[in-house]
C-alpha cells in the first residue's frame, strides 16, 4: 500500500513454490500470463495512432506464410477483438516437441500457420491466444525489434516498471513463482505441468 508516494504497508502471502515450500516475498516475480495481451493491444494502438498500421488492414499486409483465406480476410481489428477465427495454439497445434523448440515468437507463428481458422472471420467471438501471438509478430515486424525490446522501450521504461519484463519461453529464473491452477485433478497443480 502506497500513501503520499511512500510505502505504508507491505506483506507477502502464499508460496512461490508449494512443492519446495518456498514462500512469496515482496521480490517474488510472477508471470502475467494473458495480461500480456493488454500490453500487446496497447502497442498495436500506438502503431495505429502513429499511422504505421490501420485496424482494417488484412493480416497479409504485414505477415507472410498464411493461406490466402487467412491473409486476405483476417484484419488487425479482428485479431484484437478475438473475432479472427483463430483459436488457441496451445490446445490445437502444439505438441511436446513444438514446446521444447520454441525460442521466439516466429517459432510460435510457424506452429499457428499449420492450423486452420475455426470460423469465418468476424462471424463470432472466441478468445484467442493465437491471435495475440500474431499481433505480437506484427508489432515485431513493424518496429523491427523483438517484442521484449518494444515492451521495454514503449511501456516498461516509460512507466518506471523496472521490475517487469517479457519472455517468450517459460523459463525458471531466481525468485520467480510457479503458476498453479485448480482443476478436476485437485487444487494447486503446477501450471507448467498441465497438458
Amino acid at each position: 500500500v502506497v500513501k503520499d508516494g511512500k510505502v505504508a504497508f507491505e506483506m507477502s502471502v502464499g508460496n512461490a513454490d508449494y512443492e519446495q515450500n518456498i514462500p512469496n516475498s515482496i521480490n517474488t516475480k510472477f508471470q502475467t500470463g494473458s495480461i500480456t495481451k493488454f500490453f500487446v493491444k496497447t502497442l498495436v494502438h500506438q502503431l495505429a495512432e502513429e499511422n504505421k498500421i490501420n485496424m482494417s488492414d488484412n493480416l497479409g499486409k504485414y505477415l507472410s506464410g498464411f493461406s490466402p483465406e487467412i491473409s486476405d480476410n483476417v484484419t488487425i481489428q479482428q485479431l484484437l477483438d478475438h473475432t479472427s477465427g483463430f483459436g488457441d495454439f496451445f490446445r490445437e497445434a502444439m505438441n511436446p516437441d513444438d514446446l521444447r523448440n520454441i525460442k521466439n515468437i516466429s517459432d510460435v507463428i510457424q506452429v499457428i500457420q499449420r492450423s486452420d481458422i475455426e470460423f469465418t472471420p468476424g462471424s463470432k467471438v472466441q478468445y484467442s491466444n493465437s491471435g495475440y501471438v500474431i499481433l505480437a509478430s506484427v508489432v515485431e515486424k513493424v518496429y523491427g525489434k523483438t517484442l521484449e525490446e518494444v515492451l521495454k522501450e514503449r511501456i516498461f521504461d516509460r512507466l518506471g516498471m523496472d521490475n517487469s519484463g517479457f519472455q517468450v519461453v517459460n523459463t525458471d529464473i531466481e525468485g520467480k513463482a510457479k503458476g498453479y491452477l485448480s482443476n478436476q485433478i485437485g487444487p494447486k497443480q503446477d501450471n507448467s505441468d498441465m497438458n
